[in-house]
């Protein structure tokens, strides 16, 4: 019933030949991806996955607007319900930041240029950082009816294909068999430690846009918020994206240890 896209880096030769900064591979990758598709695939809800990318065939104009920017999200990003990329990231302070290995017109691409919603309802990040900046306004103009933004407020890891495969698997299941999608991305990003022991792996973090009436300050009404509510399409309630108009503010929930959350928002500056 969910369209899903799929981009994928784990070698960025081509980007360490051309820039100061080195990045490392990224292990696992491949196997998680494999393990994710499979499960969503494998769902009641017979979601499709409409392309699969790896490594070169990633560009940052997959998620530039096509509209006000001349990138390519209408045909990539843009054009599904779920769209995931698993890559290096970070932000500016304002802005997310992903690193690719190949130059169309950029070696890394800026959220500032993202303007996403005319289908793509979820947006998930695998990758560092892409979260942590303090102020989370900078991401206010991204949300053009898109639903939620599922990123990390630090560093994110796989380190072996094995640790790749049950993450991806436990994301899959947890998207496919009820869980809101926020609960999904912050849940499911766990894995067995050597010991036996659930162990947090990945700083998740999820951002949503939400309407004036949920918000009340300190006392949210959190029960009533897309982030509460949205479920992948035929696993529970999907709500409606927020038009531009009606957005009010953020809500943020982020995984600070492995049975605590936290929860908070901030509204647009002039909104009280």
């Amino acid at each position: 019933m969910s369209k899903i896209g799929v981009e994928y880096i784990e070698s960025f030769e081509n980007y360490n030949k051309n820039n100061t900064i080195i990045l490392e591979e990224l292990l696992g990758s491949d196997t998680f991806v494999h393990a994710f598709e499979l499960k969503m695939l494998d769902a009641k809800q017979h979601h499709t996955v409409e392309f699969t990318r790896p490594n070169c065939q990633c560009h940052e104009i997959d998620l530039r607007d096509s509209e006000e920017f001349h990138g390519k999200d209408d045909k990539v990003a843009d054009n599904v319900d779920l769209f995931y990329i698993d890559t290096h990231g970070g932000n500016d302070g304002k802005n997310i930041t992903l690193n690719y290995d190949t130059k169309e017109e950029f070696w890394e691409g800026n959220s500032s240029s993202w303007r996403l919603g005319k289908k793509l309802k979820w947006l998930l990040l695998s990758a560092c950082n892409t979260l942590a900046m303090e102020n989370l306004m900078g991401l206010w103009d991204i949300f053009q009816n898109l639903h939620l933004i599922c990123g990390s407020f630090d560093e994110m890891y796989l380190y072996r294909d094995d640790l790749g495969k049950d993450i991806g698997t436990d994301l899959g299941e947890m998207l496919t068999d009820g869980h809101t999608v926020a609960d999904a991305w912050i849940d499911g990003l766990t894995v067995e430690s050597y010991s036996g022991q659930k162990m947090l792996f990945q700083s998740p973090m999820v951002v949503s846009v939400e309407k004036r009436a949920t918000w009340k300050n300190v006392n949210t009404d959190y029960r009533k918020t897309n982030m509460n509510s949205d479920h992948l399409l035929g696993a529970g309630r999907t709500v409606t994206g927020v038009s531009k108009k009606d957005k009010y503010w953020l809500c943020y929930i982020k995984k600070v240890t492995f049975n605590i959350a936290m929860l908070g928002g901030q509204p647009k500056r002039g909104h009280k």
